[in-house]
């Protein structure tokens, strides 16, 4: 194997390597949507209370 060819792969296994993890990454962002679409917001306090809103923080 030379160089080139060496280049080649390398650059080629670090392209699928990227565009795996990019999918991986949509994927994992998509499955957030439907939180989003219902409008339902959880924050918690610094003494352990959770507090839920439904309507999507609005007053």
């Amino acid at each position: 194997m030379n160089r080139r060819q060496f280049l080649t792969i390398s650059a080629a296994t670090a392209v699928a390597g990227i565009v795996h993890l990019s999918v991986a990454r949509t994927a994992a962002a998509k499955g957030l949507l439907p939180a989003l679409r219902q409008a339902t917001l959880y924050q918690g306090t610094q003494d352990g209370k959770l507090y839920e809103s439904t309507n999507g923080g609005k007053i």
